[in-house]
């Protein structure tokens, strides 16, 4: 069975030789994916996916000739062009409509009302300032974000009226604004086969105070037993309510005491290093486990996510793991900290910082923004959690204050 694969990179390409014979793969550019091609069994397209019109020529290419099997994308541009092509040519994926309400936070948020709104946040759009009113009323504060947006760009606090006149028109005509909800921030990376879904991991995050990640860790060491219940439950009911059936899914949810809310989903695999921390602490291999559920046969049943995953699972090699971003206040670089190779208990699996004495940096902005990162690994969970804090405070990345030339 051949296997269509959109905007993969190295990693993920190789996940596809593992799981399928033959790869049809479709890139915008192509700097590294040749050297990695198998000769005659993948056969690599230069199609511009983000142009509609060459999406559609190139199904009409695809549609003379033997079709794949299934599309499968992981990259957040490359999902909606993915589906155009499942509808165009019938094939297995989630189709264009799906794809748009775990997109666009505007429709995920009106399917939620009608479907599951214990899940949901009270939002508006930016420019209708009695509804944003409103919601500051109710909550005190709000979160203005792009409803298209990802990687932590264009995210404001609220916390006045004034606080929305002061930003440009632009940001406010493509922007919503949803209420602020406190709690632990988490993100779930779900499998589903044939409408059945599967949790195959929970990542507990930190965000620093313009919303930007700041770090991941595996198991989630703020959430009790209980709340990784009620974090599965409302996985699954917002996957039901989006109508996601098939594929793999990212979705971030605030846990809070008495109710888990919604913040968006995706219908990919997480960033940010997330399928290694999958990996290290679950044996899956996530990033095959997110293109090998498409070439299971239709109709196989409510066991066959489970059959993927079991395929597609190894030995865990660590109880705990995470990844540390750095970042620093704009200016000029001072210092920066040596590499440990252990933070208490924690071992230091890799150490890399983006930024040495002189160089002018930040603010950090977006995810864009993060002057380096730390892989950890720890025999457990708080262990983990204390090594991360450290991190996070010590000062990795020290600058004189001022604005970045």
């Amino acid at each position: 069975m051949d296997l269509l694969l959109i905007g993969a990179s190295p990693n993920f390409l190789r996940a596809g030789q593992a799981v399928s014979p033959r790869l049809v793969i479709v890139d915008r550019t192509a700097p590294d994916l040749p050297n990695v091609l198998r000769g005659e069994d993948d056969h690599f397209y230069l199609v511009d996916y983000q142009d509609p019109a060459a999406v559609d020529a190139f199904a009409d290419m695809l549609a003379a000739g033997p079709r794949p099997t299934a599309v499968v994308c992981v990259t957040e541009q490359g999902l909606i062009p993915a589906a155009r092509l499942v509808d165009r040519l019938g094939l297995r994926g989630p189709d264009e409509d799906v794809v748009r309400s775990t997109r666009d936070k505007r429709r995920m948020r009106e399917q939620l009302a009608a479907h599951a709104p214990h899940l949901s946040l009270a939002s508006a759009p930016a420019t209708d300032r009695k509804a944003v009113a409103r919601i500051l009323k109710d909550t005190g504060q709000a979160v203005l974000k792009p409803a298209l947006g990802t990687a932590s760009q264009g995210i404001r606090r609220l916390g006045s009226l004034e606080d929305l006149d002061r930003l440009p028109e632009d940001e406010l005509r493509d922007g919503l604004v949803e209420a602020f909800a406190a709690g632990v921030e988490v993100s779930v990376e779900s499998l589903s086969v044939g409408g059945e879904h599967r949790i195959v991991c929970i990542v507990e995050k930190r965000i620093d105070t313009g919303f930007v990640e700041v770090a991941h860790l595996t198991p989630p060491p703020s959430l009790t037993e209980e709340d990784v219940a009620r974090v599965t439950r409302a996985t699954t009911e917002l996957l039901d309510a989006l109508g996601v059936t098939d594929g793999p899914a990212h979705t971030e949810l605030m846990v809070g005491p008495e109710q888990v809310s919604v913040v968006e989903t995706h219908n990919r695999p997480g960033g940010d290093g997330i399928p290694d921390l999958v990996e290290a602490t679950t044996g899956v291999d996530w990033r095959r486990a997110s293109l090998a559920w498409s070439l299971v046969p239709e109709g196989s049943g409510s066991t066959a996510v489970d059959d993927v995953l079991r395929d597609c699972t190894g030995q865990a090699v660590t109880g705990a793991a995470a990844i540390v971003f750095f970042t620093a206040p704009a200016g000029t670089v001072t210092r920066v900290l040596e590499r440990p190779d252990q933070v208490g208990e924690t071992d230091i699996l890799s150490w890399r910082v983006d930024a040495e004495v002189g160089s002018k940096v930040g603010p950090p902005l977006s995810s864009a923004d993060r002057l380096g990162a730390a892989e950890l690994r720890a025999s457990n969970a708080q262990s983990l959690r204390n090594a991360v804090d450290h991190l996070l405070t010590v000062g990795v990345i020290e600058v004189t204050e001022g604005t970045a030339a």
